[in-house]
């Protein structure tokens, strides 16, 4: 009888677990630059458009095929590389692929090849993807087999999965690469090849009738001037036709909507409607997925047409009420997607300064040319208008309390090795005699003392160091690898390695990100969105004071004040601490130029004054890493090279 209970039972767990759906593999693609710049220009092409083409493809490809699938742009938007591997880290991605062309003064620079980091060795799962990859794109397009070869580009050391990065060809090589490079047809077998490799070195059967056709949906309404951010009074009956195919259709008496079935690939979309500007836009259609493509019109004199288009009703695409943060219905062009809003666009707080920009210009100018990047141009025009403000000095206009400027600088004095390894991370602990470091691509936890530099491993768990933080002197914490922001408590152990129990980042916080429709990912505190209305924003990290850092894509970090419930924006930045008292944070602002980090600089923010206090470091040459702070703030600790270095913090008085 006692055996037929035991049997019961184990049955009955069995029957639970199989009933568990199991976590689809999820793979980071990573179009490489975007916005101001291109990356690789020559023959008429631009790498930026380029990738982002393929690397769409390659998500429906991914997804038709049961792959969960995250992207790091979506649309010709700039994205630093921090928060390219933030966000990939973010979202508990098993593998990373960033997808690049090439360029060379050289024209006669030719082939394909695809990278791994310079850690990785035959037996890496990188290492395997690398060469799957790379072999299926050789096979696919015929280009120069240039190989499979290892870089210290920044998407393939700070990401913590397997990584890859392919340079599909030259656009500089007009002959042969870039004819390839430009055709759409052979971007889908860039794409297919891609997704082959990805397969094949996941173990992952392919789908061999994958879908043909994709849909572009959309709306026509009144542009206001503000293109989608108000699409409040729609224009049904306004004809949309699709200019490369002939396809026209009628927009809805139901809010204007219209939708077409189309082959993947750039299309033209006009609308018209008497009374109104006919406007065409570019619309990119993948197979098997939705694109969101709605047309503003224009009336054709100031007052004509209003109130010819149809407000909009409850439910069909209203903007969200200030607080609310719910999604809004189809809106955007050229594949935008729902978005969420609390937070409103930073205003830039700079100063002008223009002494001696003639010289700036031309030398941008020249030196645009010389290395046929668009962005160093945009550089020297932003230069010639005016000084860049410090991005830490920008802040969310839309309540009293805001960050406080200073020109005053913190300081690290006295600082001192007192590590070495090729450590990925390092904490310090609240009394600062200890660290606790993760090894090469966040992998396991190990503590060191300070003092006398000994050793002890904790977890060897895979990822386990991606803000990894300290609870106490005695206990540390570390995130579900697949899930890291998704709100459930952190996983403790003691400095023996052993299981404690959960513990959450705060008593009576509960941030999390979560995905909403589309590619959204958005920042939820107790239940509330705090994201901003037009990013993907992701991975919180709570004080002891319930305070919530954030990072959103394309608009950097961002950190949610408890008390006052405000949002102040702090720029580009990555790796954010608090100190464990919740006083002090400090976080990294970084620069790049599409493959490396150029420079890296630890900022403190001081938040116990009413109004938050942006301190930048005295600036080193060096490349700093992972910062932290003891419980005080009196002791900081970062990482530089195989080193790990910590020094006395000097605020000023």
């Amino acid at each position: 009888m006692r055996l037929l209970v035991v049997l019961s039972i184990v049955l009955a767990i069995v029957s639970v677990l199989a009933a568990v759906p199991a976590l689809a593999i999820k793979i980071c693609i990573d179009p490489g630059h975007g916005g101001a710049d291109p990356g690789g220009v020559g023959c008429g092409l631009e790498e930026d458009d380029i990738v982002l083409d393929v690397s769409q493809r390659l998500k429906t490809a991914l997804e038709a095929n049961g792959f969960d699938v995250v992207i790091t742009r979506t649309t010709d938007a700039a994205v630093s590389l921090t928060g390219r591997t933030d966000f990939a880290n973010a979202q508990g991605a098993d593998r990373f692929a960033s997808i690049h062309a090439n360029a060379f003064s050289d024209p006669s620079a030719n082939g394909t090849e695809t990278f791994c980091h310079t850690s990785a060795n035959s037996s890496s799962p990188s290492f395997d993807l690398r060469n799957r990859v790379q072999t299926e794109l050789v096979d696919a397009w015929g280009l120069t087999d240039r190989g499979g070869k290892q870089d210290d580009f920044h998407v393939l050391r700070e990401t913590n999965m397997p990584a890859i990065l392919s340079e599909l060809g030259f656009v500089t090589n007009c002959s042969v690469d870039a004819l390839v490079l430009a055709d759409l047809g052979r971007r889908q077998e860039a794409a297919d090849a891609h997704l082959a490799g990805i397969a094949a070195h996941m173990g992952v059967t392919i789908d061999d009738d994958p879908p043909q056709t994709g849909t572009a949906n959309g709306v026509v309404f009144q542009d206001q001037g503000v293109g989608t951010d108000n699409m409040d009074i729609r224009l049904p009956g306004a004809t949309v036709l699709v200019v490369d195919t002939g396809a026209t259709v009628a927009a809805g008496a139901d809010g204007g909507a219209w939708t077409f079935s189309l082959p993947p690939g750039e299309h033209t979309v006009r609308a018209s409607l008497a009374g109104y500007q006919d406007t065409e836009l570019s619309c990119t259609v993948i197979a098997g997925d939705v694109a969101w493509c709605s047309i503003g019109l224009f009336a054709e004199a100031a007052g004509e047409g209003e109130g010819e288009g149809v407000p909009v009703g409850e439910g069909e695409g209203e903007p969200a009420s200030e607080g609310e943060g719910e999604p809004v219905g189809p809106i955007g062009t050229n594949n935008d997607v729902a978005r969420v809003t609390i937070l409103p666009p930073v205003e830039s707080q700079g100063g002008c300064g223009q002494t001696g920009t003639a010289g700036v210009v031309v030398f941008g100018a020249l030196l645009a040319l010389l290395t046929r990047r668009r962005a160093f141009a945009a550089l020297a025009l932003v230069m010639a208008i005016a000084a860049p403000a410090n991005a830490a000095e920008q802040t969310a206009q839309h309540s009293a309390e805001q960050t406080t400027k200073d020109t005053a600088q913190a300081r690290a004095i006295d600082a001192r090795v007192v590590a070495r390894g090729l450590y990925t991370s390092a904490a310090l602990s609240p009394s600062a005699q200890m660290l606790l470091v993760s090894d090469d691509h966040y992998a396991g936890l190990s503590v060191i003392d300070v003092k006398s530099g000994h050793v002890r491993m904790l977890s060897e768990a895979a990822r386990a160091g991606f803000r990894s933080l300290w609870v106490d002197d005695a206990h540390v914490a570390h995130r579900n690898p697949k899930r890291p922001f998704d709100g459930d408590p952190l996983i403790t152990l003691n400095l023996d390695g052993v299981f404690t129990g959960p513990f959450f980042e705060h008593a009576t916080v509960r941030a999390k990100q979560r995905a909403a429709k589309g590619d959204v990912d958005i920042v939820e505190v107790n239940g509330k969105i705090i994201s901003r209305a037009d990013d993907r924003c992701f991975g919180p990290v709570v004080s002891a004071l319930g305070d919530v850092m954030f990072q959103c894509l394309r608009t950097g970090m961002y950190l949610h004040r408890a008390k006052s419930g405000d949002n102040l924006a702090l720029g580009d930045g990555t790796a954010p601490s608090f100190s464990v008292d919740g006083g002090l944070m400090v976080f990294l602002r970084t620069s790049d130029e599409g493959h490396v980090t150029l420079e890296s600089d630890l900022v403190v923010v001081d938040l116990r004054k009413p109004k938050a206090v942006v301190l930048p470091l005295a600036k080193t040459p060096a490349l700093e890493r992972a910062p932290s702070l003891s419980r005080d703030g009196t002791m900081i600790s970062w990482v530089v090279d195989d080193t790990v270095v910590l020094a006395r913090l000097q605020l000023p008085r």
